[in-house]
């Protein structure tokens, strides 16, 4: 299976199947949260020593915003601090309910228009905000993932021919 299925396949299982808000916002959560990790392992020469750590999200995100010296991830790393928010009140607050600022920001973190809003029911409206928020990170993990990966090994041969 290619890592673009396994993501189509994760993401729609998780957050189709979520019951309510909260278990959307934290099902997509989760999945946020192991591309961030992948992401930094990839990136990393010793990723995996930050992805186990107990770093919080946010530090994770600063250190990804680090590795990106073109601000090319910039967006995405705004929506995923959006998404964390929400993802915290939740979390923190026992009786916690979504709300319409909650609903804009992320609405406005990926550019969905206002006048589409209006005829989704909260829960719906969530689900695609987050799925937008899932494929964008994915998408552009993976390709700043690829791209560093092709610019290391680009990098590695020129030094090799450098000593010959």
């Amino acid at each position: 299976m290619e890592y673009t299925d396994f993501h189509d396949k994760l993401a729609r299982h998780l957050i189709d199947e979520a019951k309510d808000e909260l278990d959307v916002v934290l099902r997509g959560f989760l999945i946020a949260e192991f591309y961030v990790n992948d992401f930094l392992e990839a990136k990393l020469p010793n990723g995996k020593v930050i992805s186990n750590s107990s770093l919080n999200f946010r530090t994770k995100l600063e250190i990804i915003k680090s590795l990106d010296p073109q601000n090319l991830l910039t967006e995405y790393i705004e929506q995923l601090r959006e998404f964390s928010g929400v993802r915290n009140r939740f979390a923190h607050r026992l009786d916690y309910k979504l709300q319409e600022g909650d609903i804009e920001k992320l609405s406005r973190s990926i550019g969905l228009d206002k006048t589409r809003q209006s005829a989704i029911d909260k829960k719906g409206l969530l689900r695609i905000i987050i799925m937008q928020i899932l494929a964008n990170i994915f998408t552009s993990f993976l390709i700043n993932k690829t791209v560093h990966t092709e610019l290391s090994l680009a990098d590695k041969v020129k030094r090799l021919r450098k000593k010959e």
